[in-house]
């Protein structure tokens, strides 16, 4: 069985703004949107009840869910610097990224038909679990030697 290689992302494919509450929300093609939700519970137990503690397994620096992320973390960046977002929206991560080429992306990634851009919501939220991968998102800093590069999904 052959598995179709996701299609790659680019930061004109996104779009980075805030949900009505102010949180970081970052609007990915649904193409993208499901196989980076895959990547997200790779590795997570399905029976895990936990509010913190839940990971995926790290994925390779250089498979295509750690360079989607960094592509969604350039997107976020640029909209930083172009100041179409607040400043306050969690830049923390984001900053050590920009310094240390790895940081956690303390937002929320949607696929664009899970997002309603009139309310700034989630678009019935249930129906697009397939759209909403598991975040934070994190790239591991060179610091982490054997980890460094890697991407991982959840707290």
């Amino acid at each position: 069985m052959t598995t179709a290689t996701p299609p790659a992302l680019t930061t004109d494919d996104i779009t980075v703004t805030t949900d009505a509450m102010g949180r970081l929300v970052v609007i990915v093609p649904d193409d993208v949107a499901r196989p980076l939700t895959t990547a997200s519970h790779e590795g997570v137990n399905p029976k895990a009840r936990s509010l913190t503690g839940i990971v995926s397994r790290d994925h390779a620096a250089d498979s295509w869910a750690a360079l989607t992320i960094r592509t969604i973390f350039a997107a976020v960046l640029d909209a930083y610097q172009a100041r179409t977002i607040p400043e306050h929206v969690h830049m923390y991560g984001l900053s050590q990224y920009a310094k240390w080429d790895g940081g956690t992306l303390y937002g929320h990634v949607v696929g664009t038909s899970g997002w309603d851009t009139d309310t700034r919501w989630w678009r019935e939220y249930r129906k697009h679990n397939d759209l909403i991968p598991m975040g934070p998102f994190t790239i591991w800093t060179k610091d982490r030697r054997n980890r460094a590069g890697m991407c991982q999904f959840g707290s």
